[in-house]
């Protein structure tokens, strides 16, 4: 009986290694491809500012299954990978895809990762490449005169908003126009509008009613209780047009 318990527990930690195995791409996984490379980590050593290199990734089918290969994507624009085979890898066999790294704007310790989207059992394997980038001496001093144009910019906008924070702020007086609703606006302008014919209607009569007094007068037709009774009528009309003037003028200050 503990023999058998013994041989249990043996065939368990056995089929667990083996899954681990597999996982970790030391086995081939059953129905699944699996990609081994020659190289998973590319180093281009030191290269100048403004060169284009190109390396070749190879790797081998080591699964039981054909591999296919959907798309391949790098972490930044300066990379481009590319010439995989769009037709399935059988078990066994070897290919390649190729890389290309642009080191314009890339400067120093570069590390840049490659995705291979396929049908392994993860469905997505990496590579890497890692270079150090010695600066163009002309880029990098306009570069440098750009980074302390920015610092600049940003102190004096710093010290803009200080000098705002610390001057006393001036309350703004609020015209009665707006204050007002856009209802009360709309019947003021009404009255001006109103007042303004009006005017122009006492303007006429007082108009041709010194034109008739004068006419009437030069003529000699007045007796002095008729013209007495005109010139008060046109004081009258004088008075009534300066309160209606002093009316409008009020009606618009506001």
């Amino acid at each position: 009986m503990k023999i058998l318990k013994r041989i249990t527990s043996l065939s368990f930690v056995l089929i667990s290694f083996i899954s681990q195995a597999q996982i970790a791409g030391n086995l081939p996984l059953e129905g699944y491809p699996v990609m081994s490379f020659d190289e998973i980590n590319h180093d281009f050593g030191t290269l100048n500012e403004g060169d284009s290199v190109e390396t070749t990734y190879t790797f081998t089918n080591t699964g039981n299954a054909p591999l296919s290969i959907d798309k391949i994507k790098a972490s930044c624009g300066c990379t481009v990978p590319g010439n995989w085979k769009k037709t399935p890898i059988l078990p066994g066999e070897k290919s390649q895809f190729t890389v290309r790294f642009n080191t314009r704007g890339k400067i120093y310790k570069q590390h840049k990762t490659i995705r291979i989207y396929c049908n392994t059992r993860k469905g997505k394997e990496k590579v890497s490449f890692t270079a150090n980038v010695i600066p163009d001496p002309a880029l990098q001093k306009l570069r440098e005169e750009s980074v302390k144009k920015r610092q600049k910019a940003l102190i004096m906008k710093k010290e803009k908003a200080r000098k705002l924070q610390e001057k006393p702020k001036k309350l703004k007086k609020t015209s009665q126009k707006a204050k007002e609703q856009p209802g009360k606006r709309k019947k003021r302008k009404r009255k001006i509008r109103k007042l303004t014919k009006k005017i122009a209607k006492e303007e006429t009569k007082l108009k041709r009613l010194k034109a008739k007094f004068n006419r009437k007068n030069s003529k000699g037709k007045l007796s002095p209780k008729k013209v007495l009774a005109y010139q008060n009528k046109i004081a009258k009309r004088q008075a009534r047009l300066e309160k209606h003037y002093r009316k409008l003028k009020k009606l618009k200050r506001e």
